[in-house]
């Protein structure tokens, strides 16, 4: 029974870890699908990630949210995490459960299918976890001159990468 605890907070800390990363693989998918065409295959490959991004992203938030309590950080970013949870929860109930009961024709419908909300989930994410990262930048304890340098060679992959 002891170890049940401490296992639970292994979880919630790795949901904590494994969050920003997700938000950038995501913001990736999204320049990908946004930046070049695609076959139909690839297009429901997207589509799918689109669906599993709204899962896992729901899930990670309830693990890290129940993590980081008002004693952790500061009230209002956890009420930011909060309101990001209850979004991602209200979006993947609209659109996964409530799609199968909407006629063909109703505009709610076609905004569903189009995969906007998902798009706007992702960005909103990004910038959220951006913003905490940034925050916590405080507690970066590295040599500038590293930072300077890791930061150069990463633009000259990426820019080699395009």
């Amino acid at each position: 029974m002891g170890k049940l605890p401490f296992i639970l907070k292994q979880i919630r800390k790795g949901a904590g870890y494994l969050l920003p990363l997700f938000s950038v693989v995501s913001i990736i998918v999204l320049i990908y699908d946004i930046g070049f065409q695609h076959s139909k295959e690839a297009k429901n490959l997207l589509e799918t990630y689109y669906y599993w991004f709204v899962f896992i992203a729901f899930v990670l938030l309830l693990l890290r949210v129940d993590y980081i309590g008002v004693i952790k950080r500061k009230v209002k970013y956890t009420t930011i995490e909060l309101i990001l949870f209850f979004s991602f929860a209200g979006i993947w109930i609209l659109q996964y459960f409530l799609r199968s009961f909407l006629i063909d024709d109703h505009p709610l419908r076609y905004l569903l299918d189009l995969y906007i909300i998902d798009i706007l989930m992702i960005v909103l994410l990004f910038v959220v976890e951006i913003s905490i990262g940034s925050l916590n930048l405080g507690k970066f304890s590295q040599n500038p001159a590293i930072v300077f340098l890791i930061s150069f060679v990463l633009l000259i992959v990426i820019g080699t990468l395009l």
